[in-house]
């Protein structure tokens, strides 16, 4: 399946909404306010990493933080390399210390701090593990039941890397995932899928992750 974000442009009104997004977006924005209006002025962020990574967090959409605009200069070139899969020295690029002290490099530490402190280099947990957003496009707070058409190449990757056989961490909204990708069942019951415990706080912890599946995760990343 082809990459659709590599066609993603910025329109006029200064939006980044990729182009077979571009009709349920904007109807979805005018009956959005508050904390689920969606910031298109923002980089929209579908995944990060390297796609052939053997492990695959699972995330709900990119947040939004009061600095994220004032960011975008500092993160483009990172972020359409991304989109692109170019290769990178931190193929997660938020574990690129060049990006420290960005919203998306702080959370992520933050998230990933008990994995980073047990493996001590970020430089290989950036290119053992890829996020898939389930919605691409930034907001405060988010409706897991919206869907856009650029999904699908999302759908595509995690189906990808299930053949290949990569273990995946469910962060949030579990029962949407499985619903969309019934496959999922299956790669859990051969102990490939695991769930955070705290959904609200989805650390990638010994503590927060089901059935040991952080060791699990250490041992895919140091082998």
């Amino acid at each position: 399946m082809d990459n659709p974000w590599i066609g993603l442009k910025i329109d006029e009104m200064g939006r980044y909404i990729l182009d077979i997004d571009r009709e349920i977006i904007l109807q979805l924005q005018r009956n959005l306010s508050g904390e689920h209006e969606l910031k298109l002025e923002l980089f929209p962020a579908p995944f990060d990493g390297d796609p052939n990574a053997p492990i695959y967090l699972l995330n709900l959409n990119p947040g939004f933080g009061e600095n994220d605009i004032n960011e975008m200069s500092r993160i483009r070139e990172y972020v359409f390399n991304n989109l692109k899969h170019q290769p990178m020295e931190y193929p997660f690029c938020n574990l690129d210390p060049k990006l420290n002290g960005t919203g998306g490099s702080i959370w992520w530490k933050k998230i990933l701090g008990p994995l980073l402190r047990k493996i001590k280099n970020d430089k290989l947990v950036s290119q053992k593990i890829f996020c898939v957003e389930y919605f691409p496009y930034h907001s405060k707070s988010f409706n897991a039941n919206i869907s856009v058409p650029s999904q699908k190449y999302n759908m595509y990757l995690i189906k990808k890397a299930m053949n290949n056989n990569s273990i995946f961490i469910i962060m949030r909204k579990e029962q949407n995932l499985y619903s969309l990708i019934p496959e999922l069942w299956k790669h859990k019951e051969k102990n490939m899928v695991f769930s955070c415990i705290n959904n609200r706080r989805p650390w990638i912890s010994e503590n927060n992750i089901e059935n040991n599946g952080f060791f699990k995760i250490v041992e895919k990343i140091l082998n």
